[in-house]
């Protein structure tokens, strides 16, 4: 068994978990420490059973529970070794620095680079021998790395961050948008939908969790779409063939096996 469950996804807060038949895993710990709780009791969890933290990056929304985590929890904390020091203090000393695949108990975790205006960010792919889910949030640009690092999976969360028509005409400063916008800022929908049709050329892909949408900038009907048009574009229905998910920013979603 390996599922995938969001927590809770988008703009002011990032947490997916992973489980198998021996690990649970989270992706990232956004919000506060009592939200993260919250989150995993809904789901049948406690801090205690959580075998290890996956980080993408040092951003806000992705890190911000994991001063309040680790101060009453010992749970390892792994994260590239670009931005080991920068959250070294935030994880009270329990970051685990990686360069290559690891193993948290029966899951393999793999990594690749993300194009984002961080330090360092990526997505993660875990394996436990019997199937495989990734996760690649917080990119400009989904490169054919992220695609052929993606293929073999099932169940993929992928970023659907924004509406390019929505994003244009709202109140965000012209600099934010532009941020926005680059090769180092976000997919939007249609990037989403584009990297879609990309992946599911290779048959492999069946699970599609649309994440990190902008509550300003986006709408859940939007992004389900533009992916759902990804879908049809290749002879396959939405629903039988490859089923769509959209990710909640305050409410867990859907766990998937």
């Amino acid at each position: 068994m390996l599922s995938f469950t969001t927590l809770f996804s988008g703009s002011h807060g990032n947490c997916s978990l992973v489980r198998s038949d021996d690990a649970n895993i989270l992706i990232d710990a956004g919000f506060s420490y009592c939200t993260l709780k919250k989150a995993l009791k809904n789901v049948g969890l406690e801090p205690k059973y959580i075998d290890g933290i996956v980080v993408t990056h040092e951003h806000h929304d992705h890190v911000s529970a994991l001063e309040g985590w680790c101060a009453y929890n010992k749970t390892p904390v792994y994260t590239h070794g670009s931005i080991y020091a920068v959250l070294l203090q935030k994880s009270h000393g329990n970051v685990v620095p990686f360069s290559g695949k690891f193993c948290i108990k029966d899951v393999e975790v793999d990594w690749v680079r993300c194009s984002h205006d961080s330090a360092f960010c990526c997505g993660y792919r875990f394996n436990n021998g019997h199937a495989m889910v990734g996760s690649v949030t917080d990119t400009g640009v989904a490169d054919n790395n992220i695609i052929q690092f993606l293929q073999p999976c099932r169940t993929i969360m992928l970023e659907s961050n924004h509406d390019v028509d929505m994003l244009n005409r709202g109140s965000y400063p012209y600099l934010l948008k532009r941020r926005i916008l680059s090769s180092s800022g976000h997919l939007s929908n249609a990037d989403c939908a584009n990297t879609l049709k990309k992946l599911l050329e290779y048959g492999n892909v069946r699970n599609i969790v649309l994440g990190h949408l902008s509550e300003n900038n986006n709408t859940h009907e939007l992004a389900f779409n533009e992916s759902v048009k990804a879908v049809a574009s290749q002879n396959l229905t939405e629903g039988k063939d490859v089923n769509i998910f959209v990710a909640e920013q305050y409410v867990g979603g859907a766990t998937i096996e």
